[in-house]
């Protein structure tokens, strides 16, 4: 025992050199890459293993991630494992350190440690209050160094010191990778912003997907109208039918459309991957990352990336690219909004155009109209009026073609026409007879005076006609038809002698509408004088129903004061009768012997709500007329003197509501009417009075 005690000593210097070491460091950086190392170094020295490996416990992944090995033997590169598999998935499974001795032999051993022909391995639990941090592995390829209980000790406390230093290693990372990721979501962000064009934004989007989570694989799908999603953007793995791969919603990657975000383990392997199934096997990626494009509630497509696979994406990753994924979105939809935008001001440029042309087109023949309605010599007009629509409709003549009726004489026969520069003009009219017919072109006559129109190129008419119209020179025409009213005055045409001009229906119709235009300039002035003549009728016809209203409420009104002898009932009736259609409210004061004023009659309009300015103008304006007996009128009040035998007796007032036009003179007249009945009410009554006493 005395023997052993100086290398005990020694081994204890070893594990406190060790602790204070790593204590050092811990206080000193927390990288976590520095601590991990010191860490699996300092345990390989205590244990004289043959290799190292630390893994990190993921909980939201359930899986131990290797982060350093300094192990030389094939495969190079440690595998996640599950909790379970292997010593280390043994240890976080019971939370306690686990020795194999005879590796080849163990039940929980893993193919790849196998291949590398591990004779044993210790692996011992960092735990922090009895929660995995993390799993410490020592190696050995040839016998196990025989380690007494204070060797397990001393590995003990250095797993127990590492455990709360990596932690804090851990979460210093995970806030420094989180500060890393906001500023690079700031910068794609600001580089998607400054690129407009959907396609740019496409591209940058996986790009720096790629970069961000170190993905060799990026791809972002849009949804169709079809209801299937297209490739619209790759990194990685590319090749000429990337672009045209199409997916169902039924697929990974259209389940993700439908959500906000999915984080798979091993893609590949999943029943709804549908495209590629060996392609995980082939490439090595797995680890599946999707995120939707939302925005405004509608679903764009998806963002996604790959990584080889158990390399599952973190919690952060996943809102990480949450956050990418709606700053794609939007960018996307920006760059949609701005081309829509783009293709409405061109569609808007060329509907301006094509209503710049036809306000020309509508605007000369307006003109036309104009003076062959005004004067007689509205021919000299013309000339001008037929360059605006040739300028309008750039064609190379415009005509225009009384009918035979329609000319009186044979210096009116003659065409009115305007030619573009070095255009020759039309055949000139015959002195009698059909136009059209004279240049054997008969059977356009009968198609115009049905109201149809005639339009094509040189090549679409029959042979006989395109003989006419070679001669002259046109390639392409539009005839349309002039109705004044319903009978037939003649047509409006348009040659066109440089191209077959194909002609838009759209434009063929505005030529109809300019020349209906022109017909219906010919009937205006008739149509204004029958116009103005129905205007007279119907105003008197409402003049006179008015008057039969007055005079039929002065009837009534006279019934109701002829109806008893006791004026302050009369008085009460005739207020009810004016509310009941004259007015909105109405009062009658009367002025005492003293010289006091008493309201004898009031009626108002249930629910009427009357203007503000009558209510403060009523009992002013009232007053005025009881003192001066002279009629006063307001748009909302109107008062009138009760003027009877003894002089001015009362005041008959009326008020309108907001919703009752404004008092005129009419109704001023009227209620003078009124006032007038009701003195003689009031005299009559005080007569009677007088005679039973």
């Amino acid at each position: 025992m005395n023997g052993n005690r100086p290398d005990l000593r020694e081994g204890q210097a070893r594990t406190l050199r060790a602790l204070d070491q790593l204590s050092t460091s811990a206080g000193r950086s927390l990288d976590p890459a520095e601590l991990v190392k010191l860490v699996a170094e300092q345990a390989g020295e205590l244990l004289h293993g043959d290799a190292v490996a630390l893994y990190l416990w993921d909980e939201a992944a359930g899986q131990l991630n290797p982060v350093f090995s300094n192990d030389p033997r094939q495969p190079l590169d440690d595998q996640p494992l599950r909790a379970g598999e292997g010593a280390a998935g043994q240890a976080i499974l019971r939370r306690q350190s686990v020795v194999v001795d005879e590796y080849d032999g163990y039940e929980h051993a893993v193919a790849w440690a196998l291949a590398r022909k591990l004779k044993s391995v210790e692996a011992v639990p960092l735990l922090l209050r009895d929660r995995p941090i993390g799993v410490l592995v020592v190696r050995f390829y040839s016998a196990r160094p025989e380690h007494g209980p204070e060797d397990e000790r001393m590995l003990a406390l250095l797993a127990a010191q590492a455990a709360p230093a990596l932690e804090a290693a851990r979460l210093y990372a995970a806030t420094t990778l989180q500060r890393e990721h906001e500023r690079a979501l700031r910068e794609v962000t600001q580089a998607l912003a400054e690129n407009l064009a959907e396609r740019q934004v496409l591209d940058l989007a996986v790009y720096y997907s790629s970069q961000l989570f170190r993905s060799p694989y990026a791809r972002i799908w849009l949804l169709e109208p079809d209801g299937q999603l297209t490739c619209a953007a790759a990194e990685g793995y590319v090749h000429e039918e990337t672009l045209n791969r199409r997916l169902s919603m039924h697929s990974t990657s259209g389940h993700v459309a439908q959500q906000q975000v999915v984080n798979l383990a091993n893609a590949p392997a999943e029943m709804s991957w549908t495209f590629n199934r060996e392609f995980g096997e082939r490439t090595g990626l797995g680890a599946y990352l999707g995120a939707g494009l939302w925005r405004a509630g509608e679903s764009l497509g998806v963002l996604e990336v790959m990584r080889q696979a158990g390399n599952r994406f973190s919690d952060v990753e996943e809102q990480l690219l949450v956050s990418l994924a709606n700053a794609v979105a939007v960018a996307v939809s920006n760059a949609r909004t701005r081309a829509a935008v783009e293709r409405l001001a061109r569609e808007a440029e060329q509907r301006a155009d094509a209503l710049r042309r036809r306000d020309a087109i509508l605007e000369a023949v307006a003109f036309a109209a104009e003076k062959l309605l005004s004067t007689p010599e509205w021919e000299q007009s013309i000339d001008a009026v037929l360059r605006q629509l040739g300028a309008a409709t750039g064609v190379s003549r415009v005509y225009i073609v009384p009918s035979g009726a329609n000319r009186s004489g044979a210096g009116e026969a003659s065409p009115h026409e305007w030619t573009a520069s070095g255009v020759a003009s039309r055949a000139d009219l015959p002195a009698s007879g059909s136009y059209l017919e004279g240049l054997g072109l008969g059977r356009w006559e009968a198609i115009l005076k049905a109201g149809g129109i005639v339009e094509g190129t040189l090549g679409s008419f029959p042979s006989d006609e395109q003989v006419t119209l070679a001669a002259q020179g046109v390639w392409s025409v539009v005839v349309v038809p002039i109705f004044a009213g319903s009978a037939s005055w003649g047509f409006m045409g348009f040659d066109d002698c440089a191209e077959e001009r194909i002609w838009p229906p759209s434009a063929v119709e505005v030529l109809k509408t300019a020349a209906g235009t022109l017909g219906a300039a010919i009937l205006r002035r008739r149509a204004e004088a029958e116009r103005l003549e129905l205007v007279r009728e119907q105003s008197a016809r409402v003049e006179a129903e008015a008057a039969q209203r007055r005079l039929g409420f002065l009837a009534e009104a006279s019934q109701i004061l002829a109806a008893s002898l006791d004026y302050e009932t009369s008085l009460q009736g005739v207020a009810d009768l004016i509310v009941s259609g004259m007015a909105d409210s109405c009062f009658v004061d009367i002025r005492e012997p003293d010289g006091s004023t008493r309201r004898i009659a009031s009626s108002s309009r249930g629910g009427a709500i009357l203007h503000v300015s009558s209510e403060s103008v009523a009992e002013p304006l009232t007053a005025t007329v009881m003192r001066i007996g002279q009629p006063r009128l307001e748009p909302s009040v109107l008062a009138v003197p009760l003027v009877t035998q003894a002089g001015i007796t009362g005041v008959l007032t009326w008020l309108a509501s907001r919703d009752r036009p404004f008092f005129g003179v009419q109704e001023l007249e009227l209620a003078q009417h009124v006032a007038r009945r009701c003195a003689l009410a009031i005299d009559n009554s005080r007569l009677y009075r007088e005679a039973r006493t």
